[in-house]
């Protein structure tokens, strides 16, 4: 699958293949279509948040698997 990762905060966005993960039990994978930036994602990035314990994002797409 193709994604955007960092590898250091402060350090650019880099576009990197990964492998599509497997989805566990409850869990559901999504084709993402749509994803979003927004002003907490530039602060994650940025290290100004790295210690804020949270994740957030937002995203359209649709179902592509679902664990057992």
């Amino acid at each position: 699958m193709r994604a955007m990762a960092f590898t250091d905060f402060g350090a650019d966005l880099e576009a990197t293949d990964l492998p599509v993960p497997e989805p566990g039990p409850g869990e559901v994978l999504v084709q993402v279509l749509a994803p979003s930036v927004n002003g907490f994602d530039l602060g994650v990035l940025g290290g100004y948040l790295k210690d804020s314990g949270k994740e957030r994002w937002s995203a359209a797409g649709l179902s592509a698997g679902l664990g057992r």
